[in-house]
């Protein structure tokens, strides 16, 4: 019955072990949210600094053409670069993905994207 209760009670090495393995984790919790928000200000950055770089790219085909191409004829053009080479990275990706993604979390996804999208329709019925 002793051995029990010894058993069943958590010994101070153990409670200060825990104590520490919670620390730790919280630390590496707080570097992984520090590490996200930095990322997340990067990509905003980068978005503004492409945003920025398209905008130059038509006034520097509207200066070379002249008069050939109006204004806006310049901002079709960039964009429809810009455009053929996102969507050549798209595919890229979603080949990648097709190759790395099982078929259930590829159809998991899609069924959360479903959801999100159109939440009062869910699959249960409620």
């Amino acid at each position: 019955m002793a051995s029990d209760l010894q058993r069943a009670e958590p010994g101070v090495t153990n409670l200060v072990s825990d104590v520490i393995k919670d620390a730790q984790d919280l630390v590496q919790q707080q570097l992984a949210l520090e590490a996200a928000l930095l990322l997340a200000l990067a990509v905003g950055m980068t978005l503004v600094s492409g945003l920025l770089l398209g905008l130059m790219l038509v006034h520097v085909l509207h200066g070379t053409l002249g008069d050939q191409v109006p204004l806006w004829g310049c901002y079709g053009i960039v964009a429809g670069v810009w455009f053929a080479g996102s969507a050549v990275l798209f595919q890229a990706t979603r080949k990648k993905f097709s190759t790395v993604l099982p078929e259930q979390s590829v159809e998991a996804l899609k069924e959360n994207v479903q959801w999100i999208m159109n939440p009062k329709r869910s699959s249960n019925g409620c």
